[in-house]
C-alpha cells in the first residue's frame, strides 16, 4: 500500500502501481480465503469491491492506459446518460409511447382498416413503426449530447474501462463495447415492452390502464420482495434496469449469481416472445372458437 502511495506520488510510476496493486489483491483474496482472521473487521475489504478492482487493474495494464482518466468528456458523458435513463424513466417512455397503439385505430377508423392485412402483420408492422421512432430521437439525443459535451470538454478516450458483472465475477470492457451492450439491451427492452403494450391495448383497450397497470408490473416484483413471495417469471421486468445488471446489482438483490448481461438479453428475447404467443393465440382464438361451433352445427345436422 505504501509503495502504490510513493508511485502516485511520483507522478509517471502507473507500471509499478498496478503491479503492486494486483500483487495486494491476491494477498486480500488469499486472507478471505483464510477467514479474514486477526483482521478488524473495520480494515476487511469486500471480496466484490477487491474483484473489481482487480478487473480494472489489469485493463489498465494490458491497455497502458492512465490511471485518472478525464472525467468530463464525451465518452464519459454517453456512459453517464445511459446509466441516468436506466430502469423506470426507460420502462415509462416506452410504456407511454405504445399506450394508444391499437386503441387509437379502434377509435378513429382508417382507410387501412379494408386492407387485407392479418392482425399479427398490422401489430408488427405498428411495433415496427414505434421502434424505428424511439430508437431514431434515442440515437439522435445521445449523438448531439456528445457532440456539445466534446465541444465543450473534448471527445475523451473510448477505450477507456467500465466495469461490468459477468459470470461470476467482474470484467472491464471499453467505453465503445460498454454503449453497444446498452444499445442492444435498450432495443430487445423496447421491443418486450411495445408488445406488452400491444397485449395490454387488446385486452384493456384503454391507454390509462395500459400505462398504469404496465407501471403495476413494473414495480409488482419489488412488492413481492418485500413480504417473502418469490416471483421468478416476473423477473424479467426487472432486467429493464439494464446498467444495475450491468453492475451486477440485480445479480445481488435477487440473489442469483447467473444474472449478467447475456443472461438477461436471453430472459428479455424469450419474454418478448411469450408477448407474441399470448396476442397470437388471442387474436387468433375468436376464430378458432368460431370454426368449431359450425363444425359441430354442421355434425349435428
Amino acid at each position: 500500500m505504501n509503495f502504490q502511495v510513493f508511485y502516485l506520488w511520483e507522478g509517471n510510476e502507473s507500471e509499478e502501481y498496478i503491479e503492486d496493486g494486483l500483487r495486494l489483491n491476491q494477498l486480500r483474496l488469499r486472507v478471505h480465503e483464510l477467514g479474514n482472521k486477526g483482521i478488524p473487521e473495520n480494515l476487511v475489504i469486500p471480496e466484490e469491491e477487491i474483484l473489481r478492482e482487480d478487473a480494472l487493474l489489469r485493463y489498465l495494464q494490458k491497455h497502458q492506459l492512465p490511471l485518472q482518466p478525464e472525467s468530463f468528456v464525451a465518452s464519459r458523458y454517453l456512459v453517464v446518460a445511459l446509466h441516468a435513463m436506466s430502469g423506470l424513466l426507460f420502462y415509462f417512455f416506452v410504456l407511454v409511447s405504445g399506450s394508444e397503439m391499437l386503441v387509437y385505430e379502434q377509435r378513429h377508423r382508417t382507410v387501412v382498416n379494408g386492407f387485407p392485412i392479418s392482425f399479427m402483420k398490422k401489430i408488427n408492422s405498428k411495433i415496427s413503426i414505434h421502434f424505428i421512432h424511439i430508437f431514431t430521437f434515442l440515437v439522435l439525443g445521445l449523438f448531439f449530447g456528445g457532440v456539445f459535451v466534446a465541444g465543450k470538454s473534448g471527445i475523451g478516450n473510448f477505450s477507456s474501462p467500465v466495469l461490468i458483472y459477468s459470470d461470476g465475477g467482474y470484467e472491464a470492457i471499453s467505453t465503445v463495447h460498454y454503449l453497444l451492450y446498452v444499445l442492444l439491451a435498450m432495443a430487445l427492452i423496447t421491443i418486450m415492452l411495445l408488445y406488452l403494450s400491444a397485449l395490454l391495448n387488446l385486452i384493456f383497450k384503454n391507454a390509462y390502464a395500459n400505462v398504469l397497470i404496465g407501471l403495476g408490473l413494473f414495480l409488482l416484483p419489488d412488492l413481492l420482495m418485500t413480504v417473502g413471495v418469490e416471483s421468478a417469471w416476473l423477473y424479467p421486468i426487472k432486467y429493464v434496469e439494464f446498467s444495475n445488471v450491468l453492475s451486477g446489482d440485480i445479480a445481488n438483490q435477487l440473489g442469483n449469481a447467473q444474472i449478467d448481461y447475456w443472461y438477461s438479453i436471453i430472459w428479455l428475447a424469450a419474454f418478448s416472445l411469450l408477448m407474441i404467443s399470448i396476442i397470437y393465440t388471442k387474436t387468433k382464438f375468436p376464430f378458432i372458437r368460431t370454426l368449431m361451433i359450425r363444425r359441430n352445427e354442421e355434425s349435428d345436422a
